[in-house]
């Protein structure tokens, strides 16, 4: 239901605010389609995507940086 969905998009929007990659990859998803509580918003999915790869780059860098050790 709607609130199921407006408590999910909070948790999604701290986790990504955090930095976590995943959740502002789903942010990018859901602002792209759009839903019973979200308006279909392309401005908002691109920043999330661009946002989402930054984060994903940055993490894969660092994975990276661990194995040479």
């Amino acid at each position: 239901n709607s609130g199921d969905m407006a408590k999910a998009m909070k948790s999604y929007i701290a986790a990504a605010n955090g930095g976590y990659c995943s959740a502002m990859k789903k942010l990018g998803e859901i602002y792209g389609k759009g839903n019973d509580v979200v308006p279909r918003d392309y401005a908002a999915q691109i920043k999330w995507i661009n946002k989402a790869k930054q984060a994903c780059a940055d993490i894969g860098a660092n994975d990276k940086a661990d194995l040479k050790r």
